[in-house]
């Protein structure tokens, strides 16, 4: 599939894709002990988030990302507030 048979939606997926596989072949020294990546251990719930709320024409697109324990770690949605995104966008 091309990038011009891909609605919004399957591009930001495909992207997300494209740096998460990038992330994880980043290599740190000492005294780094543990990288996290929730592009990759969350993918599922995020890429649900991004087909839900991907598409269609956006003035505004979140660029990163709340890795911590209350955002994204827990979500998959690139921000922190765990009850809207469970209580609001479903």
């Amino acid at each position: 599939m091309n990038a011009c048979s891909l609605n919004r939606a399957e591009m930001l997926v495909a992207a997300t894709r494209e740096l998460s596989a990038a992330a994880d072949a980043l290599n740190f020294s000492d005294p780094v002990a543990c990288v996290y990546n929730p592009l990759d251990y969350a993918r599922e719930p995020h890429e649900a988030y991004l087909r839900r709320y991907g598409n269609g024409k956006k003035r505004v697109v979140f660029l990163g990302m709340n890795p911590g324990p209350f955002g994204m770690a827990q979500t998959g949605v690139p921000f922190g507030e765990i009850g809207a995104v469970r209580d609001w966008l479903g």
